[in-house]
């Protein structure tokens, strides 16, 4: 349950959306970072970075806040934007993949950035890539109406879907939850 929320939201433009490692829903858009307010006793400011424009962000399993601004990934911390790594391309949404690597992903192409700082191209797609979940030990992607798992021999279907998938996360044991906006 929502308490609420530390700002007022707008409906202007989608904001960026996670969970940061202690549980704590953080929204972001443009150069604006709001934490929801998701208990009584949490009282966290709305706070912004400049030169960032948040396309997407991802929290890393120790805390670190991923930000995908333009065809850039970063880290945001208290001394502001700090690049990591020129992307192949705009509009790349982020994924944490464990505690060292993030997955990023766009259309039908899959990346991984590990912390040597390299970004790596994993897999083209003729179909887009509509969410990514992954934890370091495995990694699933939605992709037209289904949940694929991408093995080191390939991808295989984990399941068919009735619609096109807006969201994935992995759940403990080996499960995970899909939602397909319809």
């Amino acid at each position: 349950t929502v308490v609420g929320l530390v700002a007022p939201l707008t409906s202007e433009a989608p904001y960026a959306f996670d969970l940061a490692p202690d549980g704590q829903p953080v929204l972001a858009r443009g150069d604006t970072f709001v934490p929801v307010k998701d208990r009584p006793e949490r009282s966290l400011p709305t706070f912004s970075v400049a030169g960032v424009d948040a396309g997407a962000i991802a929290f890393t399993a120790d805390g670190a806040l991923l930000v995908v601004s333009g065809r850039a990934l970063g880290v945001v911390s208290a001394r502001g934007f700090q690049k990591l790594a020129d992307l192949p391309a705009d509009g790349l949404r982020l994924a944490a993949a464990g505690p060292k690597e993030v997955l990023l992903f766009g259309g039908g192409h899959l990346y991984r950035f590990s912390a040597g700082g390299r970004v790596e191209h994993l897999l083209e797609s003729p179909v887009p890539i509509d969410a990514v979940a992954a934890d370091g030990a495995r990694t699933l992607l939605a992709t037209g109406n289904a949940v694929v798992a991408l093995e080191a021999g390939g991808l295989s279907v984990v399941v068919e879907l009735p619609s096109r998938a807006v969201a994935l996360a992995l759940a403990p044991r080996g499960g995970f939850f899909v939602s397909t906006g319809s």
